[in-house]
């Protein structure tokens, strides 16, 4: 399966780049599967999936396909990818995994969707650890923060 190991951060992270869907024993280098000159768009799936379920469709989508290099993968605790124990984990976290294997595969600037919660999380946090590197940055459902009173009052009284 394609792996990028980090073992600085404890982290084994199971990465689909291009609809690769080797074998369990195929030890593809998921570089192998980039192609040079396409734009890159990082898809980062919501909680308690991962994403083979959150971006299948994605992946099979021949427009997307044709256009970016799709590159997807499971966050800690999700999918395939292997974690070590941590003393604590925190959201900012997945962003900061992501950029890793972003580096890892030798990425230097991508677009990202992040899906729900955790995704969304993840992607906020790549871009701001990385804004240069981030050319655009796409929510779905994410979490909704909590809007002032004046917004809400105004929502409710209407």
């Amino acid at each position: 399966m394609p792996f990028i190991s980090l073992p600085d951060l404890g982290l084994r992270a199971y990465v689909q780049v291009n609809a690769s869907h080797p074998t369990l024993d195929d030890d593809a280098d998921p570089r192998s599967f980039l192609h040079p000159g396409k734009p890159n768009l990082v898809l980062l799936h919501a909680a308690v999936t991962s994403s083979t379920v959150d971006f299948r469709d994605w992946f099979a989508n021949p427009r997307l396909a044709g256009e970016f290099n799709l590159i997807a993968l499971d966050s800690r605790f999700c999918g395939r990818t292997e974690t070590w124990p941590k003393e604590r984990h925190l959201m900012e976290d997945n962003g900061s995994d992501t950029l890793a294997v972003l580096d890892a595969l030798g990425i230097d600037k991508w677009s990202v969707v992040g899906h729900s919660l955790v995704g969304s999380t993840a992607a906020a946090w790549l871009a701001i650890l990385a804004p240069e590197r981030t050319r655009s940055m796409v929510l779905v459902s994410p979490n909704a923060l909590e809007a002032p009173p004046e917004v809400t009052d105004s929502m409710i009284n209407e």
